[in-house]
């Protein structure tokens, strides 16, 4: 799939993202290709997560590009929905808009967002957890889902159904999963440098640039 261009009102809605199936051409810049393949030697060999994390940001950062106001968060923080019952303090509210608690912070290794100048106006879009290939794959989709969860509760009026989507980078596999208040879908497995994740992610981009243009 081609990387995702600013809509016009004359093009259609894309579709929902889904994984493609078959063979799916690979339209990486020639110019980043490098970063794809230094990606596929550190999902098989690499021994710290941390070396997942350039090729996989640099990934990011050319299907979400900040000129078409993406904004990739490495070690983002994700503070815990507030329930509104501490009346007697100031509410909080986090860059996405969300009334939350002071304290009980998260740190996904990446939340991918639509971006905006403005705080409280960014739109959550994709979660990434980052493990090596031979943790503990439960405990890792567990983890996944508590941020997940926490990012679907309390989020304004117009995004309340509109779905996060998460990733679950273990190595050289990749879990992919979508998400609603009360709702956590695995979608499918694939390969971390394969091309029907970069399809998958290029949808999403396209998904959220026609749905939320000017944001």
């Amino acid at each position: 799939m081609p990387l995702p261009t600013h809509p016009s009102n004359s093009q259609p809605p894309p579709p929902f993202p889904t994984l493609p199936q078959g063979n799916v051409p690979v339209h990486f810049p020639p110019n980043a290709m490098w970063a794809l393949q230094r990606l596929e030697v550190e999902v098989n060999h690499a021994s710290y997560e941390a070396s997942l994390y350039g090729p996989l940001c640099a990934m990011f950062t050319v299907v979400f590009p900040v000129h078409q106001q993406f904004l990739v968060k490495p070690q983002a923080c994700i503070r815990k929905a507030d329930n509104g019952n501490l009346r007697h303090r100031r509410p909080a509210f986090d860059s996405y808009g969300r009334r939350v608690a002071k304290s009980a912070l998260i740190y996904p290794d990446f939340v991918v967002c639509r971006g905006h100048a403005q705080p409280s106006r960014d739109i959550a879009i994709l979660v990434v957890e980052v493990k090596l290939k031979d943790e503990n794959f439960e405990a890792a989709m567990n983890q996944l889902d508590r941020y997940l969860t926490s990012m679907t509760r309390n989020r304004p009026a117009p995004l309340a159904n509109v779905p996060i989507f998460g990733m679950l980078v273990q190595g050289p596999s990749t879990t992919l999963v979508k998400t609603l208040p009360g709702v956590f879908e695995t979608i499918d497995t694939v390969e971390t440098s394969g091309p029907q994740l970069f399809s998958f992610l290029c949808q999403i981009s396209a998904y959220s640039l026609y749905h939320w243009p000017n944001h």
